[in-house]
């Protein structure tokens, strides 16, 4: 995993599971070795996948000893024993459920599940389609919030996401 921001990882820095299949982690917490800024380095973490054919999810986040999460959530997805063709996409799972309880999202809002939507937002969700699908993928899923800040940002994602996660100068 590659340190793309301008902070060194500290020692003591970890791997957290935030969410997902619970049964495909064998612990909440991995070590992440210290890692300065643009340095790569390797990432483990023990998974048991099931004994029958089934797709589990697993979300993580990074974190350091004093200041919480930082970074992106992001997501392991294995399909055990499963024809991948068959299961749905990470973002078609509610990351606070069981991947067997998911539902193929409605083709109308681009692959996006989102909530019912304000009046007058769903032309927007429309309009920025891509970009919401994509904040969705990285935990970002509130998008009311993600279409405003969006319309602010122009359809920038890079802007829009920065400002969702505190990485903004604005």
């Amino acid at each position: 995993m590659k340190n793309s921001g301008n902070t060194d990882w500290p020692t003591g820095t970890k791997l957290v599971f935030v969410s997902g299949n619970r049964e495909f982690c064998a612990d909440n917490r991995f070590e992440v070795a210290p890692a300065k800024s643009g340095e790569v380095v390797d990432v483990n973490a023990v998974l048991t996948t099931a004994s029958q054919p089934q797709r589990q999810v697993a979300y993580f986040r990074l974190t350091d000893p004093e200041k919480g999460y930082f970074g992106p959530k992001f997501w392991v997805d294995v399909f055990a024993g499963a024809d991948p063709s068959t299961a749905a996409s990470p973002m078609d799972v509610d990351d606070n459920k069981s991947a067997a309880s998911a539902v193929p999202a409605p083709k109308a809002t681009g692959g996006l599940n989102p909530a019912t939507p304000a009046p007058g937002v769903s032309a927007l969700v429309e309009k920025y389609a891509l970009q919401l699908q994509l904040l969705q993928s990285f935990g970002c899923s509130n998008t009311e919030l993600n279409i405003a800040l969006l319309e602010k940002h122009h359809g920038d994602l890079k802007k829009a996401y920065a400002e969702l996660t505190g990485l903004s100068d604005d």
